[in-house]
């Protein structure tokens, strides 16, 4: 792992944190503390031993860390975290993760507030005896869901009136050959007659909304992220069709193989063209901003 580390105050529960992203493999890590193990942390601090007594604390937990994965780096400094904040705060510019605990006001404002700007995650922790806080502060989190628990199915058959929907599921009624009933795939097409006229702009959800809402007003340059490019390519889509690009995804039913086939092959192509089109679009918005539309 590429992790860079940084542990500000190497007690009980920064050594547990730390010791949970060593065992799998953090990369590497520093810790930045200026006490000297005494007593007291010999109760609540496994990892130091009556015979890291009048040692630097930093120096004792970086050398036990390193003896649990020989794949990890570990340096330390003997230092306060406060004064560093106070005097040399670009030193946490050298890591990509600073987890600070027990640390107090005003130097754990001034590193947020420096975290923040500089776009480096910031894991807080304070504990006091069996009670605590923690709080994460990142700059920007996306993820996206490609596989969601219960996928829609966007049909885009038509836009019925109530009186149209009524007569569409009657219609499948009067096709069926026999007692209705009988034949499982004209009861299956008259219990999911919805999923046929369900509008797509329906089952855009609110979260989702809210992305391309932003995305829509989002100022494309050379280094805005791959995601609030394809976010606002996808934005632009909607404002067009009044819909998210076609997923092709088509639900199980009973049919029989040849026109189920052919079914999805219809639903497919048209997902393939609704994605070519937002990808032409991004390449523009790329292209417009200067930044490379290949990358």
């Amino acid at each position: 792992m590429s992790t860079k580390l940084l542990l500000l105050n190497a007690g009980p529960t920064g050594s547990e944190i730390l010791k949970n992203v060593v065992l799998p493999g953090v990369g590497s890590f520093e810790i930045c503390d200026d006490h000297i193990v005494s007593e007291s942390d010999l109760g609540n601090n496994f990892f130091v031993t009556a015979d890291d007594l009048n040692r630097p604390r930093a120096q004792v937990v970086t050398e036990w860390m390193l003896e649990m994965n020989s794949d990890v780096t570990g340096t330390f400094l003997v230092k306060r975290p406060s004064d560093v904040i106070a005097k040399d705060i670009s030193y946490v510019n050298g890591f990509n993760l600073v987890v600070a605990t027990q640390l107090v006001e005003p130097s754990l404002s001034a590193l947020a507030k420096h975290c923040q700007e500089h776009a480096i995650p910031l894991l807080v922790l304070h504990s006091f005896g069996l009670f605590g806080y923690l709080r994460l502060q990142i700059p920007d989190h996306t993820i996206i869901d490609s596989k969601p628990d219960t996928p829609f199915h966007d049909l885009r058959l038509a836009s019925p009136n109530f009186g149209e929907k009524d007569a569409f599921k009657q219609c499948i009624r009067s096709k069926c050959h026999g007692s209705f009933g009988q034949q499982v795939n004209f009861q299956e097409a008259f219990d999911n007659a919805f999923k046929a006229y369900s509008l797509p702009k329906d089952a855009i959800p609110d979260e989702v909304t809210s992305v391309l809402q932003y995305a829509s007003s989002l100022a494309v340059t050379p280094t805005t992220p791959s995601f609030w490019v394809l976010a606002r390519a996808v934005a632009e889509f909607v404002i067009s069709h009044d819909s998210l690009p076609l997923s092709g995804h088509v639900p199980d039913m009973t049919a029989f193989t040849h026109t189920y086939i052919a079914l999805q092959q219809i639903y497919v192509r048209q997902a393939a063209a609704d994605c070519d089109e937002v990808l032409a679009t991004v390449e523009m918005l790329l292209t417009t901003a200067g930044g490379d539309p290949k990358r």
